[in-house]
């Protein structure tokens, strides 16, 4: 606790009674202690885990994400990590994740040399595609590419920044669409965009 811990992962997540136990657990450290609630990230890596995935994200209030563990899912599901075997595991757990109001996580594939930095680069993107929001890695030089694949680019926030303020200014005015550089924005697209702002400070 003295450590300043914000959130656990929790590898080998396949089964919800694993994420109330730690919680339980954390639950207890926490009793004695002027600490805000550590988080829990279950790290879903086993076809078990992904045909439970719902369950295991829904499992505690302390879940404020869950990710992907490609290589022992693989190994599990007797398919090549960038097999569409694994995508198909890899968008489950994105959308159980979705659907619980949790932010998905991980990396769609697996790059075997840390040094293959465009193949890297590639897979991030892929992932991002498919629903994740940002993902760990294992060597610090990976970190670049992740940071530039999910973090938004300087067009995305001044982009969001104008339509949050055109569709503010005509909700004032009662309309509830506008039309932004020639695309229609309803209150959806909104939404997106004033939340893309809020995680990076704004609003």
């Amino acid at each position: 606790m003295e450590a300043g811990v914000d959130a656990v992962v929790v590898p080998k997540s396949d089964d919800p009674a694993v994420i109330r136990t730690v919680d339980e657990a954390l639950t207890e450290m926490e009793s004695d202690a002027l600490h805000e609630p550590i988080s829990l990230i279950p790290l879903i890596e086993t076809v078990q885990g992904v045909r439970r995935a719902d369950a295991v994200v829904a499992a505690s209030d302390r879940v404020i994400a869950a990710s992907t563990g490609i290589g022992d899912l693989s190994l599990d599901l007797g398919a090549s990590p960038n097999s569409p075997a694994i995508e198909q595991a890899f968008v489950e757990v994105v959308q159980a994740a979705r659907a619980c109001g949790r932010t998905p996580l991980g990396l769609a594939g697996l790059i075997v040399s840390y040094q293959d930095h465009e193949a890297f680069r590639s897979l991030a993107a892929r992932s991002k595609a498919m629903g994740s929001r940002g993902a760990s890695c294992i060597h610090p030089s990976q970190v670049s590419a992740l940071n530039e694949v999910f973090g938004p680019s300087t067009e995305d926030l001044e982009q969001a920044r104008r339509l949050v303020a055109g569709y503010e200014d005509a909700a004032r005015d009662g309309r509830g669409s506008i039309m932004l550089d020639g695309t229609f924005i309803d209150n959806a697209n909104y939404q997106h965009a004033r939340h893309l702002l809020i995680r990076h400070g704004e609003q």
